[in-house]
């Protein structure tokens, strides 16, 4: 159970850095707009949005060619953000990314 807490203090540790620095893009017109321009190496998605918006922002990784994973937690991107109803986050960093895929296990 320790392992779960340092895993999850690392993986918000890793999205606030990268949020302070700037690359990440929340929201989901400017991660949309990320993905199509294909500054988006990341995608991170919320739990807790609704099947059709998982499939959707899926199936717009899938076709633009970004990876996206799961967050574990529902209303993590919120936190990390301050701001509300934070369900979508895309990275724009390849040092990020990697560094948040590694933490993050890899979505089906």
């Amino acid at each position: 159970m320790a392992d779960h807490k340092c895993s999850y203090r690392s993986l918000e540790g890793a999205i606030g850095l990268c949020l302070r620095a700037g690359r990440c893009v929340t929201g989901a017109q400017g991660c949309q707009d990320a993905i199509r321009r294909g500054e988006a190496l990341l995608v991170l998605i919320d739990p807790s949005v609704s099947e059709r918006s998982k499939q959707q922002w899926v199936h717009m990784c899938g076709y633009y060619r970004a990876c996206y994973r799961y967050l574990p937690k529902a209303e993590m991107l919120s936190r990390l953000t301050g701001r509300e109803n934070r369900k979508i986050a895309a990275v724009t960093d390849a040092g990020f990314a990697r560094m948040i895929g590694e933490l993050l296990p890899i979505s089906k």
